[in-house]
């Protein structure tokens, strides 16, 4: 083997192999090279955008919920036992639902979210999402109302100032609306748009004076220790949600959008697999050609009594070290992206004035990116298995060279 090795390395960096033969060679490291390093780098890329959206998407609202939109009788009853449930670490109650808010003309449609202010979703526990006001500010029947940084801005609305807000209602069997005066205590940014540009918070004696319930919620939500292993106690849950109730949770409201980003995810996989698979046909091309001007030396190998599967490793390993070092090259240049690619997008988007991630379209606008020690190995186990069956043919041409028709014009 250490024969066979070093006449390849010989061959990989003789100085009489020709400038052509060089730039194929360099040609098939850099394209399996950069064909490693983007998957790498997109793979890691879209990880982390899906653990990012899902832990936004997660401390945005309950875990899980049950609720009825006429409001929930003796919720108290049902939140005690739901609380019992292993995993479950408190029920809260709350009064959700839509309605539209504005100044004047200026209308917008929003969700509202009536809460307890000691208990609310996890992302208003604090103030620390709060860019003015405060949550305290949202007691009971103080009417006050606190918005996101993006319906605030698109209704030009700041600290102190009165909107509407209007709920359809029916009198008499005819549709109406109902409107009440909020005064604007508060203005957070939860760092996702759909929030931020759709929802409205007010204590919950507030709704539900506004919807008529009577002081009853219309929903309880539910909180987990492990909100991403949900579908362990999705079947206990349901039991709690007889006939007139509905259930839901975060796997069940954001189920399409993940498994688009797990197509996503493949295709891209997939696309981006294509570019090594050309780079190893480049090998494949280099190596051919490189058996057709090296016949001489393999005959000359060949009658000083070397074996045929000698002849055989040397191309093969000539073939999976340029292969291997593509491979080694693209990971260290993937993973230097992938670790900052939360520095490097920003500038690239800067630069070149472009958006790479549009806060509409993903709810983030920062680039997230989490790097998976499994898809790097499983990237370079695949790219060194296909680097290497692709030296099979023309090392077995190699292998089958003729000392005596080589030779024999020399």
């Amino acid at each position: 083997m250490f024969f066979e090795l070093f006449i390849a390395l010989r061959y990989i960096w003789s100085k009489k192999k020709s400038r052509y033969m060089s730039f194929i060679s360099m040609s098939s490291l850099a394209g399996v090279a950069l064909g490693v390093a983007s998957l790498i780098v997109i793979l890691s890329v879209m990880n982390g955008l899906e653990t990012e959206l899902k832990s936004r998407l997660i401390n945005m609202k309950p875990h899980a919920t049950i609720s009825n939109k006429d409001g929930i009788e003796y919720w108290e009853n049902l939140s005690n036992k739901i609380s019992t449930i292993p995993g479950v670490t408190r029920s809260m109650p709350f009064v959700s639902g839509e309605a539209v808010i504005g100044i004047g003309d200026n209308l917008k449609p929003v969700i509202i979210q009536g809460i307890e202010v000691d208990q609310g979703p996890y992302f208003l526990e604090d103030n620390s999402f709060f860019i003015s006001g405060d949550i305290s500010n949202l007691q009971p029947y103080s009417n006050r109302i606190a918005v996101g940084y993006a319906l605030a801005y698109s209704l030009g609305l700041d600290i102190g100032d009165s909107v509407n807000i209007m709920i359809p209602s029916v009198e008499g069997g005819i549709p109406s609306a109902k409107i009440k005066t909020f005064l604007l205590a508060g203005i957070f940014e939860a760092g996702v748009l759909e929030h931020d540009s759709s929802l409205a918070i007010m204590n919950i004696s507030d709704a539900s004076i506004l919807k008529g319930l009577r002081g009853v919620p219309t929903t309880i939500g539910i909180y987990l220790d492990q909100p991403l292993s949900i579908a362990n106690i999705q079947d206990q849950l349901l039991n709690f949600s007889r006939n007139d109730y509905v259930y839901s949770d975060w796997s069940i409201e954001n189920r399409s959008y993940f498994n688009a980003i797990k197509i996503e995810k493949i295709m891209m996989t997939l696309l981006l697999g294509l570019i090594v698979a050309v780079a190893t046909f480049n090998i494949v091309a280099s190596l051919v050609m490189f058996v057709t001007d090296k016949e001489t030396d393999i005959a000359i190998l060949k009658t000083l009594g070397i074996e045929k599967k000698s002849i055989l490793k040397i191309f093969i390993l000539q073939g999976s070290i340029v292969g291997i070092s593509g491979i080694i090259a693209g990971n260290i240049i993937g993973l230097f992206l992938a670790i900052n690619a939360e520095n490097i997008f920003p500038w690239l988007e800067k630069t070149f004035n472009f958006n790479i991630m549009p806060s509409d379209v993903f709810y983030i606008s920062v680039l997230p990116s989490e790097v998976r020690v499994f898809d790097i190995v499983l990237i370079s186990v695949i790219s060194i298995f296909i680097s290497v069956i692709s030296t099979i043919y023309p090392s077995y041409r190699a292998a089958s060279v003729l000392p005596i028709d080589s030779l024999r014009y020399e």
